[in-house]
């Protein structure tokens, strides 16, 4: 591990004033190091009106994760919604069997 200064840049959003504090990984899972960094952050105090944020690529891909999982879960609801209009009871809408009898 390399740590090389170099000059802080306060960056505005808003009301807000920020710095950024970037790092590269190499031979580690992105995840892993991600969440190793949030672990450590959290763990430091910081002062009233200041809070760490954790953005880029793994904030990124986590946000994805969980949007996608959303959208996955209202979409089986709608389907489930779908056979019980169809079906018109909540037994052949929850049942694993198909509702047709067989021949």
């Amino acid at each position: 591990m390399t740590i090389v200064p170099t000059p802080n840049t306060i960056k505005r959003e808003g009301a807000s004033r920020r710095i950024d504090v970037t790092f590269n990984v190499r031979g580690r899972d992105l995840g892993v190091v991600a969440r190793e960094v949030e672990e450590r952050v959290r763990a430091l105090p910081f002062d009233r009106g200041y809070h760490p944020e954790i953005l880029g690529e793994y904030a990124a891909s986590r946000e994805s994760r969980n949007r996608l999982l959303s959208l996955a879960a209202l979409a089986i609801a709608g389907i489930l919604l779908l056979f019980h209009v169809e079906f018109k009871s909540f037994r052949l809408t929850s049942s694993s069997s198909s509702p047709c009898p067989s021949p």
